[in-house]
């Protein structure tokens, strides 16, 4: 971002730099919530890296599938990449991710195949944003 804002040069279509950024982020009430609407992202993440293609799994069999430490551990790594908790927790990681790239515009991937959980997820981030 640094390179992009030193170098950038106004143009008829932009007059400063204009960076937007994106995370991945899920609010529920709980951790523990948030975590099990998350569930099939992660496992299809692990997925992924294993070169599987499978359909996205439900909320209720990614919360019944038996994660084996490698699929532990990739969860836990894409934990820290994304804002993923309660409201708080999630407030947090969108401030500070914010704040590190100084950015215009904040896009947020919710991924969960769970329609009402993404619908609640932003309206639980909007709701303390627009508060704050």
């Amino acid at each position: 971002l640094a390179l992009y804002r030193d170098r950038f040069r106004p143009s008829e279509l932009l007059e400063r730099p204009h960076v937007l950024v994106t995370m991945s982020a899920l609010a529920a009430q709980t951790e523990q919530e948030a975590m099990r609407l998350a569930g099939p992202a992660f496992l299809s993440f692990a997925d992924l890296r294993r070169n599987i293609r499978r359909a996205s799994r439900t909320v209720e069999e990614a919360a019944q599938h038996e994660w084996s430490e490698q699929e532990r551990a990739f969860a836990a790594q894409r934990m820290e990449a994304a804002a993923i908790g309660d409201v708080e927790t999630v407030q947090a990681k969108l401030e500070k991710l914010v704040e590190q790239t100084q950015a215009d515009e904040l896009m947020l991937a919710i991924q969960t195949p769970d329609l009402a959980g993404r619908i609640r997820s932003l309206e639980l981030i909007h709701e303390r944003w627009v508060r704050d």
